[in-house]
């Protein structure tokens, strides 16, 4: 078994044949699409398939065994403040919802196993914006980092698209799981206006009964509704304090925690850090 180690920024190609290349993101975000072949990873004790065009966004905390007879694997990886490159406010906005779509790749259950693209000229598309953020890279004496983040915002774009249609083709439209990832999704898109994340205001929306949606959201995810909203919020916070250089106290603003102290409270009784130690760890 070999383990790869990935320069700070780094965009490559990696053939395994008959062993195992074990591949972790440690403090970046690494990307690998199989360009070629099949095999096998295993992730946090599960093993999934793999196989051409399959797309991985890796979990910084977890280790990666890719194991394929013949395979070849296209391996980007990226610093933490490379998406925080902010030079206008356009570009603050764009860095933001980047975060976002990098977070709700991460949380996706199904991209622990890989994106598959559904979409044949979205995968054509992917496939295309890989190949040129490698031949930006490896090949060109004058490399231009800002093609090679606006070519990685684009590709979030259509994992995150993606896999939004395989949560959708994979539910039926009229079943409880449907309504649940609906519910997710409103959320997501919602967490930073606590208006629309009232009980009041999503029960309305999906015609769930108020009192008894909290009974049916904590059956349906396992967790109460309240419980949910603020680790969901946490999880943002982890991404912005591990992804960008955003002060505290913008975070806090932008996840609506009443000042950065409060943030910093509740930070550290569920994390067990404050928010200072959690990014610099």
């Amino acid at each position: 078994m070999s383990r790869e180690g990935i320069d700070i920024f780094s965009a490559q190609e990696k053939e395994i044949k008959n062993r195992t290349l074990s591949v972790s993101s440690r403090q970046s975000f690494t990307m690998i699409f199989i360009k070629k072949g099949a095999g096998t990873v295993n992730v946090d004790d599960h093993q999934y398939d793999f196989k051409a065009g399959k797309f991985f966004l890796l979990n910084t905390s977890l280790m990666y065994h890719f194991y394929a007879q013949d395979a070849t694997l296209i391996i980007i990886q990226c610093p933490l403040s490379f998406i925080d490159q902010v030079r206008t406010e356009a570009d603050r906005i764009e860095t933001c919802e980047n975060i976002n779509k990098l977070n709700y790749i991460a949380n996706n259950y199904h991209s622990q196993a890989g994106c598959i693209f559904r979409s044949e000229d979205d995968l054509q598309f992917a496939e295309a914006l890989i190949h040129n953020i490698v031949r930006e890279y490896t090949t060109l004496l004058n490399k231009d980092y800002l093609i090679i983040r606006q070519s990685i915002s684009i590709l979030l774009n259509l994992v995150a698209r993606n896999l939004i249609l395989s949560d959708t083709q994979e539910l039926h439209e009229n079943s409880t799981e449907f309504l649940i990832m609906k519910i997710i999704s409103y959320i997501q898109k919602n967490i930073k206006n606590p208006g629309k994340t009232k009980v009041s205001t999503i029960s309305e929306h999906f015609d769930v009964s108020k009192t008894y949606f909290g009974e049916f959201f904590k059956k349906n995810v396992g967790i109460s509704y309240q419980d949910y909203l603020l680790e969901y919020r946490l999880k943002l916070v982890d991404t912005r304090l591990k992804f960008s250089t955003m002060r505290l106290k913008e975070i806090a603003q932008e996840m609506g925690f009443s000042d950065e102290s409060h943030l910093s409270k509740i930070f550290k009784k569920h994390r067990g850090l404050s928010p200072s130690q959690y990014r610099s760890s």
